[in-house]
């Protein structure tokens, strides 16, 4: 009896030693990797820190291959470095790239026993955490060679020490071409962790459109959770945009996001966000006599006008919203330094789930996250959603504007009260399409706060609801009473939106809160959603409507 009970608990002792010299045993959230390239250690050492602790893991550009396939030591590895980085908690994993050369690819892997040899030594001698593997633009016809290859690197490689690798979005499922390289299901089983460079959905070269979609990455991570583990998958993040100059015979050259959106704020341009594709638009014109501007890699832009898809704080927000939903390892980026500044304002909290600071067991908590990925209602700051505050009618249009995905839609003739407001297009634009309407006086009111009859009326408008008005639940409406609104709220209340006090008061002059909103949107979220082709029946005329709607 006693020597079962020492055997298990050895065994119970190794189980735990092993554990502890797993890569990623000191991770208690979220893995959030990048890449570093193109710049020297001052620099990179830069990067990391303004990302405010943000940043488990760094690849830097350190290995190459030679012609024969062998391992290509850059003379920037710096020591220094890397004793920085574990002074900040911060791994090392250089990444080894063949930048995109086939045949350079290939002869790496043929010549493997020997690279792996080399690159096993390199990481043991200047102390790095483990190594990435990033060759790209093999096919089909290396897939075997390729996992050979990695197989061979993790049994030489110490088991404290990582192998990873980036590989290729395969939002369409193919097997052959360069996606049809990567044996996810045999590489899940090898790697410790495998990034999906789910990006330049449009490229150099292509026409002009997103660099990732929400389509593209969504189903590129789809497709890698039927064979890699979810808790080995990295969703790789562009931190890089791609512009097409008007009337230029080629386009799609990268840019970083940080000269996007310098080049906003410095010229004149629009921006608009497209909700079908999560992804930010911006059209920038430099005039002949404006300044040149010089972006990422020296490239200065001439006059013209350029059309921008990138990545916005609204579109990382819903590509980390991502890592919850599918429940993955992390993210990695490519590459640190094209952020925007903005980014690490918010990285980590989203990265780990946790958007607001302020709503932490809130009643409406989980519906908040809910509007918040699906990017209805942002927060009154980067880490603020004041689920307490009172909302306005102005912030109300902004949400049922963005629901219904009218966003970019032209506004109609402002309200004379809404002319200087910052909402006033988006309020514009709710008139155009009937969503809400003024006092019949051409004022719209976009500072007061929306009461819960109106918000009811509002709701009722934009929704298809099955269910059809039966009891009243409600002891303080009638039909005399609330003439208006009562058979919305009756609608919405018969359809599971709304909800009493509990003592049977529906208190429809009470005023609405921005986290009760959340609550409402996103049960209403479940029913189809459309605008009115016309005005409400019941109403012939704005001018009819004699308190704000």
């Amino acid at each position: 009896m006693r020597n079962r009970i020492k055997t298990k608990l050895l065994l119970l002792i190794v189980i735990i030693i092993i554990a502890l010299a797993s890569p990623f045993s000191a991770y208690a959230q979220r893995i959030n990797m990048t890449y570093l390239y193109a710049g020297n250690t001052s620099l990179y050492i830069n990067y990391v820190d303004r990302s405010n602790e943000t940043i488990h893991i760094v690849c830097p550009d350190y290995f190459e291959i030679y012609d024969t396939g062998d391992l290509k030591l850059l003379s920037k590895i710096d020591e220094d470095f890397v004793y920085a980085m574990h002074e900040r908690g911060v791994k090392v994993v250089p990444f080894l790239s063949n930048h995109w050369d086939r045949e350079l690819g290939r002869k790496a892997i043929q010549n493997q026993v020997s690279l792996v040899a080399q690159i096993v030594s390199a990481v043991s001698q200047y102390g790095f955490d483990g190594v990435n593997i990033d060759i790209e633009n093999l096919t089909h016809d290396d897939r075997n060679q390729y996992t050979s290859f990695i197989r061979l690197l993790r049994q030489s490689m110490p088991p404290d020490k990582s192998v990873s690798i980036a590989v290729a979005a395969n939002p369409y499922g193919v097997y052959y071409g360069w996606a049809g390289s990567y044996d996810y299901k045999a590489l899940g089983e090898l790697c410790d962790w495998i990034m999906i460079m789910a990006y330049d959905e449009h490229y150099y070269g292509s026409k002009p459109g997103p660099v990732a979609s929400s389509s593209f990455t969504e189903n590129s991570l789809k497709y890698a959770l039927k064979m890699v583990p979810a808790d080995k998958l990295l969703l790789g993040v562009p931190f890089y945009g791609r512009y097409w100059k008007e009337g230029a015979a080629k386009g799609g050259s990268g840019i970083t996001c940080y000269d996007a959106e310098s080049l906003i704020n410095k010229y004149k341009s629009t921006v608009t966000y497209d909700r079908s594709t999560q992804t930010a638009k911006a059209v920038v014109t430099i005039g002949v006599n404006d300044p040149k501007p010089t972006v990422w890699g020296g490239v200065v832009l001439g006059s013209g006008t350029y059309t921008i898809f990138y990545d916005s704080d609204q579109s990382l927000k819903y590509k980390l919203s991502l890592v919850q939903k599918y429940n993955i390892l992390g993210t990695g980026s490519w590459c640190l330094g094209q952020e925007s500044l903005k980014t690490w304002d918010f990285y980590k909290r989203w990265l780990n789930g946790k958007y607001y600071s302020d709503i932490l067991n809130h009643y409406a908590q989980d519906d908040i996250l809910d509007i918040a990925r699906k990017g209805w209602m942002i927060g009154v700051s980067p880490d603020k959603f004041a689920p307490n505050r009172t909302l306005t009618r102005g912030e109300a249009a902004v949400i049922l504007v963005r629901a219904l995905g009218l966003e970019n839609e032209a506004p109609a003739e402002y309200f004379s009260d809404t002319k200087n407001h910052g909402f006033r297009d988006l309020i514009g634009i709710a008139r155009r399409y009937q969503i809400l309407l003024g006092d019949g006086n051409n004022r719209f009111w976009p500072d007061r706060p929306l009461t819960r009859e109106q918000m009811a009326m509002v709701l009722d408008r934009i929704l298809v609801l099955p269910n059809p008005v039966k009891n009243n639940p409600f002891t303080d409406i009638s039909q005399t009473k609330n003439s208006l609104s009562y058979d919305s709220i009756l609608r919405l209340a018969n359809n599971g939106i709304v909800v009493g006090d509990g003592k049977g008061a529906y208190n429809p002059l009470g005023i609405v809160r921005r986290g009760e909103m959340a609550a409402f949107m996103n049960r209403s979220s479940v029913f189809e959603m459309t605008y009115p082709a016309k005005r409400d029946p019941s109403i012939p005329s704005p001018r009819n409507i004699v308190s704000p709607r």
